[in-house]
Parts: structure tokens; C-alpha cells; sequence
């Protein structure tokens, strides 16, 4: 008689099924991944139930009655990576879209406040590309709210004496020379002071601020190391990251200018004609204000993740993209003195390309300092152990003692998995 191997168990995540032998090789925490699926369903349920008041919302920030709006069935919500949105169909006009941030996605579980958080950030882009930039044509956003109860509409859709209102208060700052208000008014709630992306001091506190990251990342995720090489060879590449940065960086550039940067820009969010034209850039959510010298052209342009890139492939992919940037940005005036392209082209030359992509990528940074970096400077110390021994003494104190901790968190972690997918010892 024939045995038959046993099915291999398969677990559902968001957007794939994975069985154990998959997900022993995966460098993000499964074991945390696993939690999206449930935790997606309980919050459609939820949001599913709780549906008349999404009607209420739209007609809220419309100024029409609830019975005009009507929420889809649940089988046409659209949802992506960390937004779920619900369309309302609107009674003799077109249909809206309810946005919600996933809580599960953004962290809200452990650090309160995220999604409210992305929320600003998101409305704070809306106002400042139709006050800064009208023609770039994004989607119409008519309000949002926070979970703390503050509520912004659009001022085109106030009550009549309050649109009066709020366009003389605009009429007057601007005859002032003041600030003028945001075009998101916030009505039964005190005037908050910030509704846009966050900005910090200056480039080192940017940089810094993303090296800690990725050291919280080495030090608390259970499945961050595969071993005890692995461990060093992470150690040494953040020690590194932090000594070259100067390397790569313009001194006279470290208060700025800071630039508005759409981060999510990949194909999918570029909306064109037929001819190739863009119409409309949507998923704003994590546009920010950052230093100039993170501008670089898109890694996708040769179709390849950020840590496989054919770098002579993609090199004329880039100048052909750098020629059209170009000729667009000499029809404007410069703005602080500097053009874009130059900055653009001495990061390429000087690998502030690549290290800024390394600070980006939670799980890139590694290779890409040791395949695009680190060669920069030698080519040999990658291979030689005695390097690691050194450099990752300045890394942590008691480096030894570090990295026991992190080899027993990867058997704990390597257990749990087991035992999630029903797999032996």
C-alpha cells in the first residue's frame, strides 16, 4: 500500500494563503502577519453594522439628507494595504468613497493615535496641493474627522452664512499678508493648529530618526536574525550607516529646504490617458515634507525591487527620465536657488541614491549597504569576519550578550510558528 504524505497546513494572510515552509524563510513576523485576516473581517463586520451611519457622515459634509446616500453592498467595498473605502451612492450625482484607515495596518493597537495621525496627514496634502498647486488634480475630498471627534468640511459645502464667513476670514488674512486658513473648516470643536505632515528640524534628525528605527526593528522583532553571522553582519551594516552618513549628505543643506514628496508614487497610484497623460495621483496618505536631497527617481522604473536593481539597466532608464525632468524643470524658475536635477544627479553620483532607499526599506537596508555601499568604500571588508567583530562592538555595548538574546528570540519565534502551522519539532 502507498503512503501518502499528509497536505501541508495553509494559513491565510492578507492577500495569500502560506504554509510553514514558506513562512520559516519570510523576513517580516508572520506570527503577527497571521493576526490581519481575523482582524480585517471583525472590522468590515463592524463597519458593516454599523452602516446608516456612514449615510449620515456623507450627508453630513454634504449638506443633503441622509435618504439621498445609500452604502454599497459589502462585495464592492474597495480596500488596499491600509485603507478600506466604502462607496455611497448619492442620489442624482455621482458616488462618493468613505475612507477608512485600517487600524490593524497603522499600529493603533499599540501606539493610539496612528490613525488619526494618517488622517491629518492625508487632509493636510489635499489642502496644501489646492492651495499650492491647483493643477495637479487629485481626488475631491469633501471632510474627514478624527476619532476625537473633530470634524472638517470642505468650505464648499458649509451652511451658506458660514461659507460667507469663511471666505471673508480668508479675504482678510490674505489683506494682511497672514497665513491663510485652510480650506478644511472644523465646525462644533476648538480650531486645531496643524492639520498638515510633520517636519523636522533638520536632516540629521531625519537620518538619525530612521537609523534608530531600523535599530528597534533589529532589536525587537523576534525573527529579525537567522543566525549568529546574520546577527553581526546587521550589527556592523547599522554601525556603518551611521559613520558614512555624512558621506552622502550636503552640510549647507541641513536645515533644508524640504521639499513636498509624495513617498507612495508607484505606478498604481498614477492615473493616465490613453496618450499617456497623467489625470490624477491618488493614495496621499504619506506624502511629507523631506529633505531635498531625498529626491531621486523612482526605483521602479526598471520593474525591479529597490535590493535587485540592474544598476546599468537602470542607469539609462534614469538619465532618459532625468532628460524630461529636466527640460519640465527649466520652464520653471528655481526655487531656492537649486535646481532638482543637480541635486538628483550628485545623489546618484555620490550613492546618496541607494543610502536613502537603505534608510527607507526596514528589510532592504542590509543588502543594499552591503551590494551598493559598503563596496564604496572597499572591496573586501565585506567578507572578512574580523571586520564585524570589531565595528559591531560600537553598535551595542556587550554585543555578545545581544546577540544570545537574539538567537533565543528566533527559537521562540520559530516554535510559535510551529506550532501555528501543526508542525512537528
Amino acid at each position: 500500500m502507498a503512503l501518502t504524505s499528509a497536505m501541508p497546513v495553509e494559513r491565510r494572510l492578507l492577500r495569500r494563503n502560506i504554509t510553514y515552509s514558506v513562512a520559516k524563510t519570510e523576513e517580516t513576523n508572520i506570527l503577527h502577519e497571521l493576526g490581519y485576516w481575523p482582524r480585517q473581517n471583525a472590522f468590515f463586520d463592524h463597519i458593516h453594522k454599523h452602516r446608516s451611519l456612514l449615510t449620515e457622515v456623507v450627508a453630513h459634509h454634504l449638506g443633503i439628507h441622509a435618504n439621498m446616500c445609500q452604502v454599497a453592498d459589502m462585495s464592492d467595498w474597495l480596500h488596499g494595504s491600509y485603507n478600506l473605502c466604502v462607496p455611497i451612492s448619492v442620489k442624482n450625482s455621482s458616488r462618493v468613497l468613505v475612507r477608512f484607515p485600517l487600524p490593524y495596518r497603522v499600529g493603533d493597537s499599540f501606539r493610539p493615535g496612528n490613525s488619526d495621525e494618517k488622517v491629518r496627514c492625508e487632509a493636510g496634502t489635499y489642502a496644501w496641493l489646492q492651495q499650492k498647486c491647483p493643477d495637479v488634480t487629485t481626488p475631491r475630498l469633501y471632510g474627514f474627522a478624527l476619532s476625537t471627534g473633530k470634524v472638517f468640511t470642505s468650505l464648499d459645502y458649509l451652511p451658506f452664512y458660514a461659507r460667507i464667513l469663511q471666505h471673508f476670514r480668508r479675504w482678510f488674512s490674505s489683506l494682511l499678508r497672514l497665513p491663510i486658513p485652510s480650506r478644511f473648516v472644523p465646525h462644533k470643536c476648538d480650531t486645531i493648529k496643524n492639520i498638515g505632515p510633520y517636519l523636522l528640524l533638520d536632516v540629521d534628525s531625519y537620518v538619525n530618526g530612521l537609523l534608530s528605527y531600523h535599530d528597534d526593528r533589529l532589536e525587537h522583532q523576534p525573527n529579525a536574525v537567522n543566525g549568529p553571522g546574520d546577527c553581526a553582519s546587521q550589527m556592523t551594516a547599522l554601525a556603518f550607516m551611521r559613520t558614512i552618513r555624512p558621506h552622502f549628505f550636503n552640510p549647507s543643506l541641513n536645515h533644508g529646504p524640504f521639499v513636498f514628496s509624495l513617498t507612495d508614487l508607484h505606478t498604481s497610484n498614477i492615473f493616465v490617458d490613453k496618450d499617456w497623460n497623467i489625470k490624477c495621483v491618488v493614495d496621499l496618505e504619506w506624502a511629507a515634507s523631506l529633505p531635498l536631497e531625498f529626491m531621486r527617481t523612482p526605483y521602479w522604473l526598471s520593474a525591479q525591487a529597490i535590493d535587485r536593481i540592474d544598476s546599468e539597466a537602470y542607469n539609462m532608464l534614469r538619465e532618459e527620465f532625468m532628460s524630461i525632468f529636466e527640460n519640465e524643470e527649466e520652464k520653471r524658475p528655481a526655487i531656492y536657488g537649486l535646481r532638482r536635477t543637480d541635486v538628483m544627479r550628485t545623489g546618484w553620483e555620490l550613492g546618496t541614491f541607494w543610502y536613502t532607499f537603505a534608510l527607507d526599506s526596514p528589510t532592504g537596508l542590509h543588502s543594499l549597504f552591503y551590494k551598493r555601499l559598503q563596496p564604496l568604500y572597499s572591496k573586501t571588508d565585506g567578507d572578512d569576519v574580523n571586520v564585524f567583530t570589531i565595528i559591531l562592538q560600537y553598535w551595542i555595548r556587550q554585543p555578545s550578550a545581544f546577540i544570545r538574546t537574539k538567537l533565543n528570540d528566533r527559537e521562540i519565534y520559530d516554535e510559535k510558528l510551529r506550532n501555528e502551522f501543526h508542525e512537528p519539532p
